[in-house]
């Protein structure tokens, strides 16, 4: 029992002491410690209590989250099925699989418990299917059992790979179909690059705070540092998958949205609040409404330029801007409609259409930061804090870094970006 008249200092006046503390230590000043503790109203006891005593581990920079739930699939297995994917394995018809292991039987002396499933002919589906990638793993020496909604968390995306490291890429099939639909009815539509110099891009911009200044772009689900060659040269060093990817964990993230286009780029629009490092930054409809269409978008020219030329007649060129929406997980209202959004810009006769699903290289949101998504800042102490207005800051530093003519040029090699993609039937074109 404390003795009588005692207080117990509250958490909040713990806290201020630690702040005040902290904050008079950066400008390099002198400190006495008990005058601090006086005016919180602390005795000296409880003072070096709040100092000392282990805070919360969340709001340290070097923690890293281990409470909870472990997860289902170990890094060892999700590995596995990664590089099952990246070779093709999980795009294989369960009777190709049944016959590989009726084959090993015969080999191995044994025979096989089914003879029609042996006799089918080997033939592949048209592209891996989650239940298709549990059966692979199975069939090649995988233990344990998994529901396929559990695969299909841990690796996000069947649609597409593509290593952050070494830029190798994989396609899915039915992925390949999709992108040459699309370049051939963006082609027919905007042939020429004069015509693609109306499009503007916009997307949603996740950026992820590390320490020592490091900053990154989320990537996108198909994107990972997992490539077989990654892998093996990860598995030759011994050394952790960070230390081969650059990046440790998030300390903190910012959300914003972003357009661009050529000869223009908006500012960052912030549009959440949340700075965890599991924040997912995902945009409301409200969000999106009020902030991106009412006070950005509405100012895009939607009609005509009345010019004259050298003999003073009327030349009428079109100013009407082309919106093209990153379609990707973030986007508003995921892959629901809103109604009252697409009436808005139907009212406004804004002409636009959706990007390829999930298709990095044809978004110059994701070809105009530096490879692999990751940087440096430049400017010494700015991130000095993990405070909201900090990491924007930080955030509008890349964001005017960006290289304009590079996006220009991109622009204007679309008509040729989108011919490759047709000529190599859906692959992924580089940079």
């Amino acid at each position: 029992m404390p003795p009588a008249g005692y207080k117990h200092g509250d958490t909040p006046q713990k806290a201020m002491v630690r702040g005040a503390l902290s904050f008079v230590r950066s400008t390099g000043l002198r400190v006495n410690k008990s005058a601090v503790f006086r005016h919180f109203g602390l005795s000296r006891a409880q003072g070096y209590s709040a100092i000392t005593a282990e805070t919360a581990r969340a709001d340290e920079p070097d923690w890293v989250e281990s409470r909870g739930r472990p997860s289902k699939m170990s890094k060892a297995v999700l590995r596995f099925l990664e590089y099952l994917l990246w070779n093709d394995f999980g795009n294989v018809d369960e009777r190709m699989l049944e016959r590989g292991r009726s084959s090993e039987l015969q080999d191995s002396g044994g025979s096989a418990t089914d003879e029609g499933a042996a006799a089918d002919p080997v033939f592949r589906v048209d592209g891996p299917t989650w239940d298709s990638m549990m059966r692979a793993g199975t069939a090649f020496g995988l233990q344990e059992t998994y529901h396929v909604r559990t695969v299909r968390r841990a690796m996000g995306t069947l649609a597409y790979r593509r290593c952050l490291r070494c830029e190798e890429t994989w396609v899915n099939p039915r992925q390949r179909a999709a992108r040459v639909e699309y370049a051939k009815v963006r082609l027919g539509q905007l042939p020429e690059a004069e015509d693609w110099k109306r499009v503007r891009f916009s997307g949603e911009l996740h950026f992820a705070f590390g320490l020592n200044g490091k900053v990154r772009l989320l990537p996108r689900p198909g994107e990972k540092h997992c490539c077989p060659a990654c892998q093996v040269e990860l598995e030759h060093r011994q050394q952790p998958q960070h230390i081969i990817s650059g990046w440790d964990h998030d300390v903190r993230r910012v959300h914003a949205w972003a357009a661009i286009g050529h000869g223009f780029r908006s500012e960052l629009v912030f549009y959440d609040d949340q700075t965890g490092a599991k924040s997912l930054g995902i945009m409301t409809p409200a969000s999106y409404q009020d902030v991106i269409l009412e006070q950005h978008v509405r100012s895009w020219p939607v009609g005509e330029d009345v010019t004259t030329d050298a003999d003073g007649a009327e030349v009428r060129r079109s100013s009407k801007i082309v919106w093209e929406e990153d379609c990707n997980p973030h986007a508003a209202g995921g892959n629901t409609i809103d109604r009252s959004a697409e009436a808005w810009k139907d009212e406004r006769r804004l002409h636009r259409h959706k990007g390829c699903a999930e298709a990095p290289d044809l978004c110059p949101l994701d070809v105009i930061f530096p490879p692999g998504k990751q940087w440096t800042t430049t400017e010494p102490g700015l991130l000095q804090d993990w405070e909201p207005e900090t990491l924007r800051r930080a955030a509008r530093q890349a964001w005017a870094a960006v290289d304009q003519e590079r996006v220009n040029l991109w622009v204007e090699l679309m008509p040729q970006r989108l011919g490759q993609v047709i000529e190599t039937e859906g692959a992924m074109v580089p940079w």
